[in-house]
Parts: C-alpha cells; structure tokens; sequence
C-alpha cells in the first residue's frame, strides 16, 4: 500500500524530474551553430552587434573583426612574443 506522503513526494520528485528534462532542452537549443574554430583561444573576443573582435593574448595587435586564417597567420609568423609551442 502506498500512503498519502509517498504519492506527495513521487509527485514532487516526477516534477522535478520534468523539470530538469525542459532545462536540458533548451539549453541544447542554444547551442546551436557553427562551433567556434580553436584559434579564439588564443585570442581575447568580444561579441558585441555580431561583430566578432580579436585581441592577441601574447601582443596588442586589434581586429574589429577577426578572420581565424588571418588570426593564425599572425600567431605563426608575426606575433614576437608567442610561445614556440603554439607556433
């Protein structure tokens, strides 16, 4: 026999599970996309009116809008003060 209290916290815990199943969801629908390339790991990015900024970890070297080939050229053959085991 199953009492008042164990229907109560079945219920409780079949809503929690729901719950849980609908946040799942959409945080799957977010991250929708083209996944970033590696390269921005690299750099300092912002976001702001889609336009994708770059800033070099290693120098100041400034894109309004970073292209990953050009980014990676720079790391490869430009930047002074990137490591030798990124280049």
């Amino acid at each position: 026999m199953i009492d008042e209290s164990t229907s109560t916290n079945l219920n409780q815990l079949s809503q929690t599970e729901t719950y849980s199943e609908e946040q799942n969801r959409s945080l799957k629908r977010k991250s929708a996309g083209r996944p970033k390339e590696k390269i921005w790991d690299y750099y300092i990015s912002s976001n702001v009116n889609s336009d994708r900024s770059a800033t070099c970890h290693y120098c100041p070297k400034y894109w309004s809008y970073g292209r990953p080939a050009e980014m990676e050229a720079h790391l490869a053959n430009i930047c002074p003060d990137v490591p030798k085991t990124i280049k």
